[in-house]
């Protein structure tokens, strides 16, 4: 079922290109994909062969019928970070990387064609953003820098003395025809975070992963114009929206037993009830099952401490985090409150509103 859909898939995407231009204008023959995580085939926290096969690139790559081999960064079982499993969901759930069952996580695969001596053709990379397709990467270290980058660059392919980006790779490949479907990670944080970017944090070590409305448009323009240099056809996709993702969605405003819940306010920095409207995120689970976000400290429920510890903090936070709930509320980042939402989902507008502006411009399927 599974193979059906992604290449169903990828038959709506020949599909949307058809109208935009005559099969006789646009070449195939060589074909290049720029992205992130969507476009790299991840899936269940990691990369592997398995899954990357059925990447939308490699699809369509088979589907064009391609001269050469569709190179992709191709990982081996079981995948690298050592893929998820789910062993169980009642009486609690069970999700971690031993995927042998003797108690430890089974140890990383590794890179099937890391000596591969050209670019890939598959460039998603993982929690990029699209400033990571057209700039120098972040220094080894920072936390900038997305985790694939080593993997899928492979650092100065191209020999000038630095790094490669992106754009210089997708050049020296030559494409004919090049998708673009990359910018969920410049806003996806913040949903996930529980902020929009429009409140100062309460500890000013924290932050909110979200990119500037000004800043995403400069890169993309970019990486839109160094890509139509190399004279290839292109298709953009435009971003879905993250408020509507089972990440945020699955959990319920209210606690185990109908429960009120409360989370510190962004704003004032006191306790506020979680209403109907508003998302309560997964990293509310831990602080929930130590008593905390029920609007009473935990002690007066049983628990030994009303100091949280082991839990997901804000963005920049120490690790290990460790809360007060002695306020009897979680902290900002358990909860995206509705209009939290509503500004996430004005600033995607904006974003698409770029991506839609630069492919008319360039004449490039959408």
């Amino acid at each position: 079922m599974m193979r059906r859909e992604h290449w169903v898939a990828a038959v709506a995407a020949l599909a949307v290109l058809a109208p935009s231009a005559a099969p006789a204008q646009v070449s195939f023959r060589k074909y290049v994909a720029v992205g992130d995580s969507l476009t790299a085939g991840y899936a269940s926290g990691g990369l592997v062969a398995d899954h990357q096969a059925y990447s939308y690139p490699a699809l369509l790559a088979d589907r064009f019928g391609s001269e050469q081999p569709f190179e992709q960064p191709w990982i081996s079982d079981p995948g690298i970070p050592t893929l998820l499993v789910l062993h169980s969901l009642v009486p609690g759930v069970v999700l971690d990387q031993d995927h042998d069952g003797d108690g430890t996580a089974d140890p990383p695969g590794s890179p099937l064609n890391l000596f591969l001596p050209r670019p890939y053709d598959n460039l998603g990379i993982p929690g990029a953003a699209v400033r990571h397709t057209v700039h120098p990467p972040p220094p080894p270290g920072d936390p900038d820098r997305p985790f694939f980058y080593d993997l899928v660059i492979r650092g100065d392919l191209i020999p000038d003395g630095t790094e490669d980006t992106v754009v210089q790779q997708v050049a020296a490949l030559q494409p004919t025809f090049v998708t673009i479907w990359i910018g969920a990670n410049d806003i996806l944080g913040a949903a996930l975070s529980g902020c929009d970017g429009s409140v100062a944090s309460l500890d000013p070590n924290w932050f909110c992963p979200i990119t500037p409305s000004e800043a995403f448009d400069a890169d993309f323009q970019l990486l839109v114009d160094s890509i139509d240099a190399t004279g290839a056809s292109l298709a953009i996709a435009n971003l879905p929206d993250v408020t509507a993702i089972p990440f945020v969605q699955f959990m319920p405003e209210t606690g185990p037993n109908g429960e009120d819940l409360y989370s510190i306010d962004r704003q004032s920095g006191q306790p506020e009830k979680v209403l109907a409207a508003d998302f309560v995120l997964p990293a509310a689970r831990c602080y929930l099952e130590q008593g905390c976000g029920f609007g009473v400290p935990p002690t007066l429920l049983g628990a030994p401490s009303d100091l949280v510890q082991g839990c997901e903090g804000p963005p920049g936070a120490p690790e290990p985090f460790t809360w007060d709930c002695s306020a009897g509320a979680m902290p900002t980042n358990a909860v995206l409150r509705a209009f939290e939402a509503q500004t996430l989902q004005a600033r995607i507008a904006d974003y698409n509103a770029t991506i839609e502006a630069k492919a008319a411009e360039v004449g490039a399927a959408l």
